[in-house]
């Protein structure tokens, strides 16, 4: 059994948002490929292989680990068509006080790095209350968090701090594990 599996948000086909070139699946690739390797150093972890998010969460699933996050990083457009937006934020599970805490400890480390402090939030799909949970965190059968560092336009900030944000990130899923 795993404690940790980690996620790189989209896929090679699908790459997410993108700024000028700079694509989130292949910096969630650097950013999960790193933190698995600092929380290897304390934990057992599992690398969850890119592909179709189905596969993922069936990987994550077969793996049984206590802890699963997906790393994505933010986009949006206001009406003019610019990149708007900045800061952290990390989903969890709608109504889940475990998602919530864990979700609040992530924050606590990763929000200074990435600020400001977008918060806690429940991860319904498309952020819409009024649709379901986002597909990752409702069939993930452990405890789910999808963590965004930074909007993907300040593409410099997110490979300078790379390092300290996936430090943080760690040091954050110890605290969740209770220093397993």
């Amino acid at each position: 059994m795993s404690l940790v599996c980690i996620s790189a948000g989209h896929s090679p086909k699908r790459t997410g948002a993108s700024y000028h070139g700079f694509k989130e699946h292949d910096e969630a690739v650097e950013w999960a490929t790193h933190l698995a390797t600092l929380l290897a150093k304390k934990v057992s972890v599992d690398y969850v292989p890119t592909g179709k998010l189905s596969e993922k969460v069936a990987f994550i699933n077969a793996a049984d680990c206590r802890l699963a996050v997906e790393i994505h990083f933010n986009a949006a457009v206001n009406a003019a068509g610019k990149n708007v937006g900045k800061g952290s934020e990390t989903l969890y599970y709608p109504g889940s006080e475990s998602g919530k805490a864990a979700a609040l400890t992530v924050q606590k480390h990763l929000s200074p790095i990435f600020s400001p402090d977008r918060g806690a939030k429940e991860g319904h799909y498309q952020m819409n209350p009024a649709k379901p949970a986002d597909y990752f965190l409702r069939k993930t059968n452990c405890l789910a968090l999808i963590i965004e560092p930074e909007f993907i336009q300040w593409k410099d900030s997110i490979q300078v701090n790379r390092e300290k944000g996936c430090e943080a990130l760690c040091a954050a899923m110890l605290e969740i594990l209770g220093d397993s």
